[in-house]
């Protein structure tokens, strides 16, 4: 008996070493997914660590300056920013999997066709949106919308609302660059570029902190520089690398727009009722408490959520990849990197939310002195809320690229049906935890709960994807190394 067990655990280890090596030969070898992902995923952590930090120190000195209830104006109407994507169909973020799967199959015809009809499409929207921005501010009433009394700070919202939306229509064309890069797996260089622009931003909210600008204008520094660096970086890549996809009008057709809105579509539902599930948390705690409420809710979740948040940018790198594996047939890499890749999220997200939460107290203090006090509920909440999302995001970004729809769509429905009646009920009785609280149910039972049947169910026969892609002119090439 002692002997069958030592046999055992003697294959599991030598198993175990040869997944380590495989791992390290994919890190050594540059042309591997498994090398491309982990540039991505260390750059966007680098990057997105730099803006944290910086962050770190800039915000108490926003929060002082602006005041508790101007920064919870401000809060509440960037969470209405997740809307903007949706305003071209969601043709520029559905263009992704498209793209990846044009790349996986080595169709260079077709990527650029992809990327000249995103382009036009894009363009279009961000003229229409500007449009109806102009027309329908005016009409808004910001001081029943946010739960706001002050003439002044009535007149602040709807000049914050106007940049934001004139700044959300012009990040459309820009941003096609951006996301073809990630689709082509370049998400490293991507990245670089993001850096530059959060470099530059954390020099203009500096400055407009310093001169004591409106907060117009300390918005418009914090928003405005992206789409800016996003049209630089779009002029380099199709004057260098990209200069065989260079979009062109002449690839713009009818056919491709077609297959881009159905592709958007689903991106789009999915963002619209994430958005109403998930994003509305700040604008129902606003409305049923009191604004200042969102600053202590916005506070504790931009600490709590920064594992998931890393562990989010892991997921990103991951999604161009399955699309490309999915296109090769190379399931087998699928099927191992998605166990593995779960694995990790969930143990990071434990272990960081624990530290944290051990020494949320001493970072509040030291961070914000005496201005933000969190219930203890809405602590351990939010720090289950964190895990709880990554693991659910995980879940949808594979069942996107895989192209089975239904799941994105249906889990996403579920949350709006559950997260959203039980958040109204639950924010009056137990404050603005109720929403976190809600929204981790949601997802549990929503997208995690029937996302690990179908995926049980997918890894014993990967043939629902095959015929997809196969129907779709994917599924060419041969598998890639892994």
């Amino acid at each position: 008996m002692v002997g069958i067990y030592q046999d055992r655990l003697t294959e599991t280890l030598r198993g175990s070493m040869k997944r380590i090596i495989e791992v390290l030969k994919a890190v050594r070898s540059r042309d591997t997914r498994g090398f491309r992902m982990l540039r991505y995923t260390l750059m966007s952590i680098f990057t997105r660590g730099t803006g944290t930090l910086a962050n770190f120190f800039i915000l108490p000195f926003m929060v002082s300056y602006l005041g508790p209830d101007r920064y919870g104006v401000w809060a509440t109407l960037s969470s209405l920013m997740i809307w903007f994507s949706l305003a071209d169909g969601g043709v520029t973020a559905g263009a992704t999997a498209l793209i990846a799967h044009a790349h996986g199959a080595d169709d260079r015809i077709g990527v650029r066709k992809l990327l000249s009809t995103t382009y036009a499409a894009a363009s279009s929207a961000s003229c229409i949106i500007a449009l109806i921005a102009l027309y329908a501010s005016p009409h808004i009433d910001f001081g029943w919308a946010l739960n706001i009394s002050s003439p002044q700070l009535q007149m602040e919202a709807r000049d914050v609302a106007n940049v934001i939306l004139y700044l959300g229509a012009m990040s459309f064309p820009t941003a096609v660059a951006i996301q073809a890069r990630t689709a082509l797996q370049q998400g490293d260089v991507a990245k670089q570029w993001e850096f530059i622009s959060t470099i530059l931003t954390i020099c203009a909210q500096v400055i407009s902190i310093y001169t004591q600008s409106s907060m117009v204008i300390v918005v418009f520094a914090t928003l405005g520089i992206r789409p800016i660096i996003n049209s630089v970086a779009s002029l380099y890549f199709f004057k260098n690398d990209g200069i065989d996809i260079r979009p062109h009008w002449k690839f713009v057709e009818w056919r491709v727009c077609q297959r881009l809105y159905f592709s958007g579509s689903i991106y789009l539902t999915f963002i619209s009722l994430q958005a109403l599930a998930v994003q509305s948390d700040q604008i129902l705690v606003a409305h049923l408490l009191n604004i200042e409420s969102v600053t202590d809710y916005s506070i504790v979740q931009k600490i709590l959520t920064a594992p998931s948040l890393v562990t989010d940018m892991y997921l990103l790198a991951q999604m161009p990849a399955y699309g490309e594996a999915f296109a090769r047939g190379d399931f087998r890499w699928v099927r191992r990197h998605f166990i593995i890749s779960n694995i990790i999220i969930i143990t990071f997200n434990a272990f960081v939310s624990c530290v944290i939460v051990a020494v949320l107290d001493k970072i509040l203090a030291a961070w914000m002195g005496e201005a933000i006090d969190p219930s203890p509920l809405l602590v351990t909440s939010m720090a289950v809320y964190g895990a709880v999302s990554a693991v659910a995001h995980g879940f949808t970004g594979f069942f996107y690229m895989a192209t089975i729809h239904r799941m994105v769509l249906f889990g996403q429905l579920g949350m709006v049906v559950i997260n959203l009646p039980l958040a109204i009920i639950l924010i009056p009785k137990i404050g603005s935890a109720g929403a976190v609280i809600a929204t981790s149910i949601g997802y549990s039972i929503a997208v995690i709960a029937p996302g690990i049947w179908r995926i049980i169910s997918l890894f014993r026969d990967f043939s629902e994807v095959q015929t997809r892609l196969v129907g779709q002119g994917s599924n060419k090439s041969p598998a890639l190394t892994e």
